[in-house]
């Protein structure tokens, strides 16, 4: 293949991508209102959406939880062995601590 052909590839491949990462990227703004998640009633699958936690990570959440009780506030993720502050900064928009119901009393 010819030095010419190589340049026209790449050309071609560049402009789709100036067409298609834009648009890529109005639909996934970054720091965009992802899913929360709420850390007392969260799943394993639930807590592996999260940036940098695996599954091994997830069933630590949960027996911290299963042991511990309830997390008070979002930031006491990080009591979690295994979890650090990276961790928390990463996702530190998208973890909520909130009850599994409404306080019926506060809405009236």
């Amino acid at each position: 293949m010819s030095l010419k052909k190589l340049f026209l590839i790449a050309l071609c491949v560049t402009a789709v991508l100036l067409i298609i990462i834009p648009s890529i990227q109005a639909e996934y703004p970054e720091g965009s209102s992802e899913e929360k998640i709420n850390i007392n009633t969260a799943s394993y699958t639930d807590f592996v959406k999260l940036r940098g936690v695996t599954l091994k990570h997830a069933r630590r959440i949960i027996a911290y939880r299963n042991e511990n009780g309830p997390f008070l506030a979002p930031e006491d993720i990080v009591n979690v062995p295994g979890i650090g502050p990276r961790a928390w900064e990463l996702n530190k928009d998208r973890i909520v601590v909130e009850d599994e119901a409404p306080d019926r009393a506060s809405e009236n």
